[in-house]
């Protein structure tokens, strides 16, 4: 008696097997699910920051960097950056080159040294804003290795509420 044993079929390739046969259909859904898993770890996540209601600060000014570091440029670039930043926090920020205009045509302010002549009520009045943003900058140090090189930066930030003086969070 001979025993006789079926060829698989050949497929719409030509070839016999492939990713249509019992085998390939198996390992079809394990190589989606890696490319999946692939292109989410690619993705780039962005923090969400829920809206805080009882929250009386609605309009924000970033007001001139207290600079204490080496560097010139240093406030003014961390400034930027933080006022990018701080728009994804719900807040209603103007714009700094408007705040700018004003704290130096109404109050002859251009330096954030200057702003320890002042209070946050006056400011918030110039402004029109509910509360300002302080920022000192500590240190702004590049460092160069010729392969390796790394900002060194050192600040920190307090958001003041205009209408009392009150601090109503701090970093740094």
């Amino acid at each position: 008696m001979r025993l006789s044993h079926a060829l698989p079929q050949k497929g719409p390739s030509g070839l016999r097997g492939g990713c249509f046969s019992p085998a390939g259909r198996s390992i079809l859904p394990a190589l989606l699910l890696c490319a999946l898993f692939t292109l989410a770890a690619c993705a780039q996540r962005t923090a969400y920051v829920r809206p805080d209601l009882s929250n009386p600060v609605f309009t924000v000014a970033v007001l001139p960097f207290y600079n204490a570091s080496n560097d010139v440029e240093g406030p003014r670039l961390i400034r930027k950056e933080f006022f990018k930043r701080i728009q994804n926090r719900h807040y209603s920020v103007m714009e700094l080159e408007q705040s700018d205009a004003l704290l130096m045509d109404k109050m002859g302010i251009t330096l954030g040294s200057q702003l320890e002549m002042t209070t946050p009520e006056a400011l918030g009045k110039v402004l029109g804003v509910d509360a300002v943003v302080y920022g000192y900058v500590l240190n702004f140090d590049d460092i160069t290795t010729g392969i390796y090189n790394m900002k060194k930066v050192r600040a920190g930030f307090k958001l003041v509420d205009v209408g009392s003086g009150e601090v109503l969070w701090a970093r740094g």
